[in-house]
């Protein structure tokens, strides 16, 4: 919810070069195309709002029912390959960051009807969402450095990967 809201948040008032409202809407368009192309079930109905993200206090965090924000990491990470740049260095690490996110999405809903991550799932899981957490720190201290109100890392996500880890080994 955070990583995405911040996300969403560079994108609309850092990245693309109409208002916030405009570049939402644009966001909205490929949001609704990959929708659409992966034949995701769990959507928004609407991002009309900037509220929709972008909170009175605290940073960035995107609203929504936890199935329909467990269904935006593909959409999210095309939103991000089609309008960041790749010659800066805090984009690629944010897509990065996305992609290991679609992949564990995909281990974790491959793994639903198991008790613990087995084998080379486990393995993976365990190297990604290291991964993770490195990219997390580095883009944390970057916003933090440049007092941007983008908060990408989550204390609940980063102990929420421990337990789990911890339970798997």
């Amino acid at each position: 919810m955070v990583f995405f809201g911040s996300c969403l948040w560079l994108l609309c008032y850092a990245i693309l070069p109409k208002s916030p409202k405009a570049n939402l809407d644009t966001c909205w368009e490929d949001i609704l195309k990959t929708y659409k192309e992966k034949g995701i079930v769990e959507r928004y109905r609407g991002m009309t709002k900037l509220t929709l993200f972008n909170r009175k206090k605290g940073g960035p965090k995107l609203k929504g029912r936890a199935a329909q924000i467990q269904a935006f990491a593909e959409p999210m990470q095309f939103l991000w390959a089609k309008h960041s740049s790749p010659d800066v260095d805090v984009h690629r690490k944010i897509k990065t960051w996305l992609n290991l996110n679609v992949k564990v999405e995909r281990i974790l809903k491959d793994n639903q009807d198991q008790l613990a991550l087995q084998g080379d799932d486990y393995l993976k899981f365990k190297g990604w969402s290291f991964a993770m957490a490195q990219i997390h720190r580095h883009l944390s201290q970057h916003f933090a450095d440049e007092d941007l109100p983008c908060s990408l890392t989550s204390q609940k996500s980063i102990a929420g990967c421990t337990v789990f880890l911890q339970a798997s080994s």
